[in-house]
C-alpha cells in the first residue's frame, strides 16, 4: 500500500516536472515569452498524453507543474492557482472524454486520430482558452482590449 502511494507520488511529481520544463521551453520560443504564447504549448500535450495513457488520477501533476510555471513567471497567487485548476481540469476532462468515446491510446485507427484531434481543437482548447483568458482578464494580467487577441493565441 505504501509502495503504491510512493509510486503515485513519483508519477505525479514527474508529470509536474515535465509539464514545467515543457512550459518553460515553450515560453522561451514564444512570441512574447509570457504566459500567453502563440506557439504550441507543449506542456498541455504532455499532460494530455500522460493522463490518457496512465490515468486521469495523475491530474495533480498538471496542477503542480502549471502552478510552479505560472507563479515563477510572476503571476500572483490566486490567478496562478486558478489557471492551474483550469489546465488540470482540461487534462482530466480530456482523459475522461477520450475513454468515454472508446478511442484507443495506440491511435491505430483513423477514428482515434481524428477523434483526438477533434477533442483537442473543438473542446479542450476552447475550454482552456476561454477560462484561462477570463482569469487573466479578471486578474488584470491582460486588458479588455487584448482579450480577443489573447483568446486566439
Amino acid at each position: 500500500m505504501i509502495n503504491n502511494k510512493i509510486q503515485y507520488g513519483v508519477k505525479v511529481m514527474l508529470l509536474a516536472l515535465v509539464y514545467y520544463v515543457a512550459g518553460k521551453l515553450s515560453f522561451m520560443i514564444s512570441h512574447d515569452n509570457y504566459i500567453v504564447t502563440i506557439v504550441i504549448f507543449a506542456a498541455e500535450g504532455f499532460a494530455l498524453a500522460t493522463v490518457i495513457r496512465f490515468g486521469k488520477e495523475l491530474w495533480p501533476g498538471v496542477f503542480i507543474g502549471q502552478f510552479v510555471l505560472a507563479f515563477s513567471s510572476g503571476f500572483p497567487l490566486v490567478p496562478a492557482l486558478a489557471v492551474s485548476a483550469v489546465n488540470s481540469a482540461e487534462a482530466f476532462m480530456g482523459a475522461v472524454l477520450f475513454h468515454k468515446y472508446l478511442f484507443d491510446v495506440e491511435l491505430k485507427r483513423i477514428k482515434d486520430i481524428f477523434g483526438l484531434l477533434f477533442l483537442i481543437v473543438f473542446v479542450l482548447q476552447i475550454f482552456s482558452s476561454v477560462l484561462g483568458n477570463l482569469i487573466l482578464l479578471e486578474s488584470s494580467i491582460i486588458t479588455a482590449d487584448g482579450f480577443i487577441t489573447s483568446l486566439f493565441t
